[in-house]
């Protein structure tokens, strides 16, 4: 290649590949896990596969490359981008490809087709060696001239494992054993067609290097951080530790408009904890802290859509302590960001103030690793969070309308039957009742190299023997599992969600309510029990119920009822989701009374005041209280068209009942004496064409338009 490319002129300098394998994405257990799963046409029935498949009359032929294209296109990791962007900064013509994924070859094909000089790939999610040989092979295949080089988790962790090799930590059978499933790259004997492996924990600094001396033709073989292949054997350069630096990104050089998707962030790089089974730790055993500030900075490059930008913090820890917590998080309300985020957390790091704080800043998610729920085999796993915390910080979570991820491994030394059990039975034990959704995800353990139990040491200590996902020990074997994996999919309560990987991280149903999402859990758990016989409820009757729920909240029927809701304006109570408002007013109208003095006089003196305006002479703020806004926001057609436009969004404040804000839309002088309430009707009438003469009391389609308001 390096020949070939000396000879060729090429339109991108690199190419950059990377992110995920929908391939490789299925984790251990996985088809045991099932049983809890509602899954149609054998794909998981999660809520965006669920809203379409009623779009489509329970069609599940029209309904599958809708999901596969949208999960691909909603989905964003960190590696390639940063990758791409840190070249572009260095001079490079760049070119990325952002998914280790076989539908993107085709994209692929088109980048090397027009000439790129060097490949770059990315490991960081490319589990298996099998596929860097296929996205290699055929980068090899397409464009021989190409110079390939790799880089990344893959082929950092198969350096250590190697290392481990050589100080007799392992033995040859172990080394194969290792490859033959999935990670220790350097015990292959055969070829690879890769060019140049970059080792090293992070390794940017070594691929610029790397380039640049590639560019200048001069020999790299000798280089530190370096490794390749030479007549079938492989040659590791001197791996020295990289000077640290914060990931910077720019994401709104990737997003695409309108893109719904939550953007990785990182706040922090490595883990100080030390849990027996993890193998990440090893790499990054010492904690980097990037400052709040660069956050920051980052998390003002994702694009806003809907009013909001959406960050996915993938640090192993966002935070340790609860002061690092309360810092972060009241950082994050004073950028005035508009952040709805989720992040990975020890239980054992939330209580109420930093769930309530959380909430406060924009927190919708957080991913616990909690592993078991047996006090003893939480402390052989290393982990020492404990029965107690951990029902304390879901319940706080609960509380403050967190939802919460919940993870579990089955099968870690020590695991028995009582002890899957408790995990069961502390699970069961989770509050539900509040405004959150609590996840369940189960998985079976796998004995991965680079942890602690893969020692000699407690090797000997619990009688362990094999990796990975086939192994013994004194109180389980891997096949034992399994049956414990069943058990639980069919024990948790039918207020809990198992793991949906389509809904988990990445999609949003912007019109279901919490309390929709709620009943659609129930309702798909149910169908489940009934196909394992264990709900004698009508099943099909199960299925109407939830179609009744996405055609009530489909996008089009909230338009036409927001436009009703509208006609009806002089007559509240012919509609029935805004007749609520009526009554609470008619019911509370002697309690009125007696404050209707103190209230007039306080409405004169306040409006008196003139209005703070913004630079576009509108008014800076006019907002509702929390009250009104709750009930206003309770109707559907309301919050659909509201939430259409931010700019009201953000405006209203001012305490108004739902019906007097829709007749001050339609006739803007009734309320003519508040100065406040006449801007906001303005603003109304400005969107929706409100008022006026009678063909325009109507508002424009939100098609026509692209913004819409009740």
């Amino acid at each position: 290649p390096l020949a070939m490319a000396s000879e060729k002129k090429f339109k991108y300098d690199c190419v950059v590949v990377g992110g995920l394998c929908s391939d490789a994405s299925d984790i251990a257990g996985a088809k045991f896990r099932k049983h809890g799963i509602l899954e149609i046409d054998n794909t998981p029935a999660s809520l965006f596969y669920l809203r379409e498949y009623f779009k489509n009359n329970r069609n599940p032929d029209k309904v599958s490359d809708i999901i596969k294209a949208k999960m691909q296109d909603q989905t964003y990791t960190v590696a390639p981008h940063y990758i791409g962007q840190l070249l572009a900064r260095n001079g490079y013509k760049v070119a990325t490809v952002r998914h280790i994924e076989p539908s993107y070859f085709e994209e692929l094909r088109a980048y090397l087709a027009e000439g790129c000089k060097y490949a770059v790939i990315s490991t960081t999610f490319a589990f298996a060696t099998e596929l860097l040989n296929m996205v290699a092979g055929f980068i090899r295949a397409v464009s021989p001239e190409t110079i390939i080089i790799a880089g990344g988790v893959l082929i950092y962790k198969s350096y250590k494992i190697k290392l481990l090799f050589d100080q007799g930590e392992y033995s040859q059978d172990d080394l194969d054993l290792f490859s033959s499933w999935t990670q220790c790259l350097f015990s292959m004997k055969a070829d690879i067609p890769v060019d140049a492996f970059v080792v090293n924990v992070r390794g940017e600094v070594t691929l610029l290097k790397l380039l640049e001396t590639l560019e200048k033709g001069e020999d790299w073989h000798t280089m530190d951080n370096t490794a390749y292949l030479k007549d079938n054997e492989w040659v590791i350069n001197n791996v020295v530790e990289e000077q640290y630096r914060p990931i910077v990104m720019d994401w709104s050089l990737a997003a695409p408009a309108n893109c719904h998707s939550y953007f990785p962030v990182q706040a922090t790089q490595g883990c100080p904890f030390q849990c027996n089974f993890c193998d990440f730790w090893p790499m990054h055993s010492k904690e980097s802290r990037h400052s709040i500030e660069s956050v920051l900075a980052v998390i003002a490059t994702i694009p806003l859509v809907d009013g909001v930008r959406r960050v996915f913090f993938t640090d192993d820890n966002l935070f340790n302590t609860k002061k690092s917590a309360l810092e972060m998080c009241h950082a994050f309300i004073e950028s005035k960001l508009n952040m709805k985020w989720m992040s990975f957390l020890r239980a054992n790091s939330i209580d109420d103030e930093v769930a309530e704080l959380a909430a406060k800043s924009g927190c919708v998610k957080f991913l616990i690793g909690v592993e078991s729920g047996d006090d003893e085999q939480q402390k052989r796993i290393g982990k020492f969070i404990g029965r107690k915390h951990l029902l304390e910080a879901v319940a706080a979570c609960n509380r403050n309308g967190i939802s919460t991820f919940c993870s579990f491994i089955v099968g870690f030394p020590g695991e028995t039957k009582e002890t899957v059990q408790n995990t069961i039975d502390v699970i069961n034990e989770f509050e539900v009742s509040g405004p959150a959704i609590h996840e369940i995800g189960f998985f079976k353990w796998a004995c991965m190299p680079l942890s602690k139990i893969s020692s000699h040491k407690m090797r000997q200590m619990y009688n362990l023997k094999g990796t990975f996902l086939q192994w013994t020990h004194d109180t389980m074997t891997s096949e034992e599992v399994d049956p414990h994996l069943e058990n639980i999919a069919r024990s948790l309560k039918m207020e809990l969600t198992p793991h949906y990987k389509e809904e988990s991280y990445y999609l949003e149903d912007p019109f279901l309510t919490m309390n929709d999402i709620k009943e659609i859990i129930l309702l798909r758990n149910k169908i489940v029990r009934c196909h394992e016989k264990l709900c004698d409820e009508n099943e099909a009757g199960l299925w109407n119920q939830m179609e009744e729920i996405f055609k009530r909240t489909d996008p089009n029927a909230l338009e036409e009822h927001a436009l009703k809701c509208l006609a009806a304006a002089d007559a509240l109570s012919s509609c029935p989701q805004c007749a609520e408002d009526g009554e609470e007013k008619e019911g509370s109208k002697k309690k009125k009374e007696k404050k209707d003095k103190k209230k007039k006089e306080k409405k004169e003196k306040k409006s008196k005041k003139t209005v703070p305006l913004g630079a576009d002479g509108k008014p800076k703020y006019l907002k509702l209280s929390a009250k009104e806004l709750q009930r206003l926001m309770a109707d559907p057609g309301v919050a659909f068209a509201v939430k259409r436009d931010p700019v009201v969004w953000k405006q209203i404040r001012k305490p108004l009942t739902l019906g007097k804000l829709m007749q001050a839309a339609l006739d803007p002088s009734k309320f003519e004496k508040d100065p406040k309430l006449a801007a906001l009707c303005e603003r109304l009438k400005e969107l929706t064409g409100i008022g006026g003469s009678e063909e325009t009391k109507a508002p424009a389609p939100a098609a026509t338009t692209g913004q819409g308001m009740c």
